[in-house]
């Protein structure tokens, strides 16, 4: 794999990682000002296993790879 190859994979692991983020705290917003549903509370769940799935294949892609980035904010998320 070329390095403008490797690059580009990180910006897409770092790109994506970041909007499930966004989409995460955007949705806790919601949760925590508004009254809420089962299924405001199934597409949170499923957002979040969304996430954590794309946190395996990432950390197994990277150390497949042998790149290093760090997608993980302070808490974890």
């Amino acid at each position: 794999m070329r390095k403008t190859e490797k690059e580009l994979f990180c910006a897409y692991i770092i790109n994506q990682r970041n909007r499930y983020e966004a989409e995460l705290q955007e949705r806790q917003r919601r949760i925590r000002y508004r009254n809420i549903d089962v299924d405001d509370l199934v597409e949170f769940l499923l957002l979040r296993e969304r996430a954590n799935a794309f946190d395996e294949f990432a950390h197994t892609a990277l150390t497949l790879l042998h790149l290093d980035i760090n997608t993980k904010n302070e808490d974890g998320i």
